[in-house]
């Protein structure tokens, strides 16, 4: 059985903003784009840490979390326009561990 995969689009909210009132160029919004794997466990689109650097995102609380490897703590980020499938929305980004390829959740 395969994974499923989505192309996704991960933009610094504030930089777009500043951009729209003429404060920054358009070409210096923090943005990434990444193969998400679907994930029905998901509750955020998780990220590695270096994804979250480069966005410049704003770190908002820890949370605990469970894992198939049981119990953990993750970062929440907040700051992040999601663009998917032709729908964009603001989300908190969970931060993943090194290595891990990006999640997004079945429901976004």
């Amino acid at each position: 059985m395969g994974r499923t995969t989505v192309r996704l689009k991960v933009v610094n909210s504030h930089d777009r903003r500043l951009a729209a009132q003429g404060a920054i160029p358009v070409c210096t919004v923090r943005r990434i784009e990444v193969e998400a794997i679907v994930d029905t466990g998901a509750t955020y689109v998780c990220l590695p840490r270096a994804d979250i650097r480069k966005l410049g995102l704003t770190f908002l609380r820890e949370v605990p979390i469970r894992t198939a490897n049981g119990p953990a703590r993750r970062r929440l980020f907040e700051g992040a326009r999601v663009e998917l499938k032709g729908r964009a929305f603001p989300m908190a980004v969970m931060e993943n561990r090194e290595g891990t390829r990006p999640l997004v959740p079945t429901q976004a």
